[in-house]
């Protein structure tokens, strides 16, 4: 699958220079018809990223054959996301055992705490006393609100910023409307739901087992991870409409001919979607949009909400 480039951004959709430039000059001079973009979902790991993008382009060139004239070349999206560790993911095998165990002696896996860390820079401190309350787990309903409130110093929109209004699929009354209920809500009735939902599930982890509230630690464990996907949903929307949509526009003009497809999987659908947002005005080179398992709320893309006719999706 050549030629292929990789293209990375960051949480705020700045885009590495270096891959950019190369990218539009390579394009430039390679004589491509098409340009087959793909952004992933929760992966964090560039290594299992850039071995789905192998596999997914792989069938390419056969299926092109000889087409008259048609000339692909390929880009791998890189943007920071990030998955809990001890998820299996289905058709990868286990990066190990102690990558994939549901129990560790600090309430937090070393590579999800490091990940936390990485996708969630400047709260190194938060992530630290996070992990600490889910070791310890005090029975204390005190201790159960700070874990919340740690939880959305984690994964809320800087204050002041853009951010926030990246994270909602349909038009809202202010930015506040984008943000899910578990972070607003009674921090222990929360919890309470979601280990309720766990045990439902066949979630049979001794941690499970237990009464009081320390029980609920195993809520506020999902809480964190579900927050965690919250934030990725508003840094896909960011990336895609001030990162990549931008860079689409400079193959644009560099490359006027070339027709560009966008492919997006779980969050990085809507990765590409938002980039269709964030295109230059006039630019016309983006011909197809595949979503797979698109990760957010079909209504995103309705004119007008059936609840509500005077709103339509952010898209």
């Amino acid at each position: 699958m050549k030629p292929f480039w990789e293209l990375t951004f960051d949480a705020d959709g700045d885009v590495h220079a270096g891959q950019r430039d190369a990218l539009t000059r390579d394009v430039a001079g390679a004589g491509l018809t098409d340009l087959v973009l793909f952004a992933h979902g929760w992966n964090n790991d560039r290594s299992m990223a850039t071995r789905l993008y192998d596999r997914f382009f792989a069938p390419f060139p056969k299926l092109i054959g000889g087409a008259d004239g048609v000339r692909v070349g390929y880009v791998g999206v890189l943007w920071p996301s990030m998955r809990f560790t001890d998820e299996p993911i289905p058709d990868f095998p286990s990066q190990g055992a102690a990558a994939t165990a549901a129990t560790v002696p600090d309430g937090l896996d070393r590579d999800t705490r490091h990940a936390l860390n990485a996708v969630f820079p400047g709260h190194v401190m938060t992530v630290a006393r996070i992990a600490e309350l889910l070791e310890k787990r005090p029975d204390s309903r005190s201790r159960l609100e700070e874990f919340a409130s740690l939880v959305r110093q984690l994964t809320e929109a800087p204050t002041g910023g853009t951010a926030a209004r990246f994270a909602a699929d349909v038009d809202h009354d202010g930015a506040s409307g984008a943000v899910p209920t578990m972070l607003t809500a009674d921090p222990v009735q929360v919890y309470e739901r979601f280990t309720n939902a766990l045990a439902e599930a066949g979630d049979a982890r001794p941690e499970l087992f237990g009464g009081g509230l320390k029980r609920l630690w195993n809520g506020a464990r999902e809480m964190l991870r579900q927050a965690s996907y919250y934030g990725m949903k508003r840094r896909a929307g960011t990336v895609g409409q001030l990162g990549l949509g931008p860079v689409l526009g400079l193959l644009a003009r560099s490359s006027p001919t070339v027709r560009a497809h966008l492919i997006g999987h779980s969050f990085g659908g809507r990765l590409m979607s938002f980039a269709l947002r964030g295109l230059p005005e006039g630019v016309g080179s983006v011909k197809s949009l595949t979503l797979l398992q698109g990760a957010f709320s079909h209504y995103a893309f309705a004119e007008r909400l059936p609840w509500a006719t005077d709103r339509g999706g952010v898209l």
